[in-house]
């Protein structure tokens, strides 16, 4: 069997949010006194790049408990989504406000799952939150994410929230 080689071809293509990488030869093969082509093709999924994006949110959340709390609301990248979470209180050196340390996962209208860490404070007079999120992973389109975004919102009587965030995700 006598090869020659015709052609060889190497390239990186984009398939939705993914880069393919692709590498392709082909030949010409004798054998018998017959000439028979052959291709190959060898593929390997890369993930692509993470990309730092503007995020932005707007919800509303409701505590169930002293710290437990479920939400929803409308966010960049995750679309409508839910949000269960829980948060812990501690005292400051102002009486009237509290330091906070909060998780929360949030659910896209897909499945995919975006988890978030904040720590912050509420100020127990006023109600007022202000809060630093991190991103720190989650499911599907979110596996690596990561990501900072600053939290302002209200805490009103009854135990309801309203926030706003902005900030930017990496994934």
């Amino acid at each position: 069997m006598k090869a020659r080689c015709a052609n060889s071809r190497v390239a990186v293509e984009a398939l939705e949010n993914r880069s393919m990488m692709s590498a392709g030869t082909c030949g010409e093969f004798q054998n018998d006194g017959r000439r028979e082509a052959a291709v190959s093709v060898l593929a390997l999924a890369a993930p692509a790049q993470a990309e730092e994006r503007a995020h932005v949110s707007r919800g509303t959340a409701q505590f169930v408990n002293d710290n437990d709390f479920v939400g929803s609301g409308t966010a960049t990248h995750l679309g409508r989504y839910d949000e269960v979470g829980s948060a812990q209180f501690s005292p400051t050196s102002d009486p009237t406000v509290f330091h906070v340390d909060a998780r929360s996962t949030y659910t896209a209208a897909n499945g995919d799952q975006l988890y978030a860490v904040f720590t912050g404070q509420l100020n127990g007079v006023t109600g007022s939150i202000t809060a630093t999120v991190t991103y720190v992973g989650g499911t599907g389109r979110f596996t690596n994410v990561s990501g900072t975004a600053t939290l302002s919102g209200q805490q009103f009587p009854g135990g309801s929230i309203e926030v706003a965030i902005k900030g930017t995700i990496d994934y």
